[in-house]
């Protein structure tokens, strides 16, 4: 029997909380070096944007470019940990996925109303329909 069903505590898998912890320093680093890349208006100094897309000897830059993408590694390491955690349980919760669809779609109205508001009524009619069906057309 599973810990979960006699009521112990759950067992921290210390190495997947790990995993987790670097898949959290990729996404992270992914967008503070993406927001080096476009000048904010903000900022009235513009010496912090840097070209990546040149090639350079300055190790920092390179460094830069290729830590660029990190986040798509992060999100797949966070993916990976989900599914391990799910594999473990052997029941599926009927309740927690309708929640989640109808968090989806209440999200997916709310931006709807909000853009039909703004422009006026000014929306194709293949808009309102992605944005009535956010999971079939996957628009989440």
């Amino acid at each position: 029997m599973n810990p979960q069903q006699k009521g112990q505590k759950k067992i921290r898998n210390s190495s997947i909380e790990l995993l987790k912890i670097i898949g959290i320093f990729l996404v992270v680093t992914s967008h503070v070096i993406q927001s080096l890349r476009l000048p904010n208006e903000f900022i009235g100094s513009q010496d912090y944007v840097v070209n990546l897309h040149q090639a350079t000897t300055n190790v920092q830059q390179l460094i830069l470019s290729m830590l660029q993408t990190s986040g798509a590694f992060g999100n797949m390491i966070f993916f990976i940990c989900s599914a391990w955690f799910l594999l473990e349980s052997d029941r599926v919760d009927k309740k927690k996925i309708l929640q989640l669809l109808l968090d989806i779609w209440v999200v997916s109205v709310i931006i709807l109303t909000v853009v039909f508001f703004l422009r006026k009524g000014n929306i194709d009619i293949r808009t309102i329909i992605t944005q009535l069906l956010p999971t079939t057309y996957a628009n989440n």
